[in-house]
C-alpha cells in the first residue's frame, strides 16, 4: 500500500503463485519476494501430527460447535 497522503492505494494486485516464484514486477521495478511460511516445513510437521494421531499421542475430541454450511 502506499500511503502519501494518508490514503491506502494498492501499488499492484499479485497471486499467490507469483509471490512465490520469487519476484514480482511493480512499474519497471523487480522486487524480491519471499513466503511467509514454509510448504516444506508444514509437511513435515502434518506429517509428525498425523502420526500422533494415529499412535494416539495426540487425542481428538468431540467439536465442541459445530460450524454453519450452505447446503448446495
Amino acid at each position: 500500500m502506499d500511503y502519501p497522503k494518508g490514503v491506502a492505494k494498492p501499488l499492484a494486485e499479485v497471486s499467490y503463485k507469483d509471490l512465490r516464484s520469487g519476484t514480482i514486477s511493480i512499474g519497471e521495478k523487480k522486487i524480491i519476494t519471499a513466503p511467509l511460511s514454509s510448504y516444506y516445513k508444514a509437511r513435515q510437521i502434518a506429517n509428525i501430527l498425523k502420526e500422533w494421531i494415529e499412535s494416539g499421542k495426540f487425542m481428538l475430541g468431540e467439536p465442541q460447535q459445530i460450524l454453519p454450511s450452505v447446503q448446495i
